[in-house]
């Protein structure tokens, strides 16, 4: 099945490239990162830092459950890999957040799924997309993500594009919420007009979501392998490689503020988030011990099934957030601050970017590690077998259940309606 799945993304592909000879734009000619590009370009392009750089100290993770494993898989690594995995598994507390800015190109052009931004001297800018051609980058090369031969045919557009498309937004629900969204802020914040937003929207939830957030979906340009568009000036925010609790202050703010907001709704819920329906980070046990989850006030939820708002009212009723490493638990942003995040995963995925999200919220995160079952080094994935008896124990033992948060409302300076009018959409 995914041979047959590659070989018909490999068609379609080819097919692209013979079309886009046909009727589309040679490639770019060279490559720069935006800030040595700009400073090179003073006429056709400029940048402005809306946040300064800052230091920040996140608390270490508290873990529980099989934490011999966590030895166990790392004597199956070696080498880079290895510190990769320690490094995970124990980052350092104090962080380097990167500043925010908004840099602004005249005449520049947006182009494919994964995102190029291509200047008016046919420039293509490294740090603003995913997107690599041949020759001109030595820092790696994702393989979906080069592009050989001509670019779609390009379409002008009337007034000025935002761009806040990046990577793996595209196709995920937890970078597209955490990583695209919260660049509607900076427009907002540097009081730019942006007329047509260049943005993803093949997928329910990145309508709803984009909608959700002011945008006027019928002014967004959808990403796409097809795309390639030219505006009068085109604003691109930098891509953070951290998260700022700037950002999920605005995400919590701006649905804090929508008429049908259920954040501050008593009873607090208890929510468990199953991917008892996926293959891959499955609690292969999970109906065995949700029993005795739901005897301490769990719910059991399945968020594919939900609706994005559906998603939200859940989330911003949630006292404790529980369930497997995966997109869903970037929900816990909706969540009022204090709220108790515990992820079960192996140490197969010893990822920190929960940990870190949850800290930039304002959360109490709990790491609870499960038996590893068919784990694969390669892709760093795992199924898991979670011991009822422990995870209840670890509950307890945290005060992690039978306790409510006190944590207060925050309130956000900049109304949603605001946002929305700055990105042209009221």
């Amino acid at each position: 099945m995914k041979s047959l799945t590659r070989a018909r993304h490999e068609l379609r592909r080819q097919s692209r490239t013979a079309w886009n000879r046909f009727v589309g734009t040679q490639p770019p000619t060279h490559a720069d990162h935006s800030k040595s590009w700009v400073e090179k370009s003073h006429a056709s392009g400029s940048a402005v830092v809306l946040e300064p750089p800052r230091d920040i100290v996140n608390p270490p993770r508290i873990l529980g459950g099989a934490l011999d494993e966590i030895q166990r898989v790392l004597d199956q690594t070696s080498g880079e890999k290895q510190l990769t995995f320690w490094n995970n598994l124990y980052a350092p507390a104090q962080r380097k957040l990167e500043g925010t800015s908004l840099t602004s190109l005249k005449d520049a052009r947006v182009a494919l799924r994964g995102v190029s931004v291509i200047t008016d001297d046919n420039c293509h800018l490294l740090d603003f997309g995913m997107i690599r051609f041949p020759g001109m980058s030595d820092d790696g090369v994702i393989p979906q993500y080069l592009h050989q031969g001509y670019l779609p045919r390009l379409r002008k557009v009337s007034g000025t594009v935002g761009v806040i498309s990046f990577g793996w937004s595209s196709s995920n629900y937890f970078h597209f919420l955490i990583e695209a969204i919260p660049k509607l802020r900076l427009f907002a914040k540097s009081g730019v007009q942006v007329d047509n937003l260049y943005a993803p929207m093949s997928r329910s939830y990145q309508r709803e979501m984009l909608s959700l957030f002011g945008v006027d979906t019928n002014k967004v340009i959808p990403e796409s392998h097809h795309a390639h568009v030219q505006g009068d000036n085109v604003y691109v925010p930098n891509n953070q490689h951290a998260v700022r609790s700037e950002e999920t202050q605005f995400l919590f703010e701006t649905a804090a503020g929508q008429p049908w907001s259920k954040v501050k709704q008593e009873p607090r819920k208890l929510v468990y988030v199953s991917r008892g329906r996926m293959k891959l980070r499955n609690c292969l046990n999970e109906n065995e011990f949700m029993p005795k989850l739901e005897k301490l006030g769990f719910e059991r939820h399945y968020l594919e099934t939900m609706s994005v708002r559906e998603q939200v009212e859940l989330f911003q009723q949630a006292d404790v957030i529980m369930g497997p490493h995966g997109a869903g638990l970037g929900n816990m942003v909706f969540a009022p601050p204090g709220t108790k995040v515990i992820e079960l995963g192996t140490p197969y995925r010893p990822y920190d970017c929960f940990a870190e999200l949850s800290a930039a919220c304002g959360h109490s995160f709990y790491w609870y590690l499960a038996n590893p079952v068919d784990g694969n080094m390669v892709t760093d994935e795992s199924n898991m077998w979670v011991d009822a008896d422990s995870l209840i124990d670890f509950l307890h033992e945290h005060e992690i259940v039978g306790k409510t948060s006190t944590a207060p409302f925050r309130q956000h300076k900049t109304p949603v309606r605001q946002i929305a009018a700055l990105v042209g959409t009221v």
